[in-house]
């Protein structure tokens, strides 16, 4: 990939949920925060280096009000 060719890490996310979502025409129900759904991830992504953001892990997720994940 050239440098031309890259993309911000916000332009990533977006282009791995709710871009993501819309092709495959089910942004209706995925892709995108909504209220009672949301993610709590180990770090800030937009404050540590592009390169640690694979690392970073997910500590708790939220389904439609209800904690459905946490990490030990």
């Amino acid at each position: 990939m050239w440098a031309e060719q890259a993309v911000s890490l916000a332009e990533a996310v977006e282009i791995y949920t709710i871009r993501g979502a819309r092709a495959l025409r089910l942004d209706d129900r995925f892709g995108s925060i909504e209220p009672g759904n949301l993610i709590i991830l180990e770090e800030n992504i937009f404050e540590i280096p592009v390169e640690q953001v694979s690392e970073t892990t997910i500590r708790q997720t939220y389904f439609e009000g209800q904690l459905v994940y946490q990490r030990h």
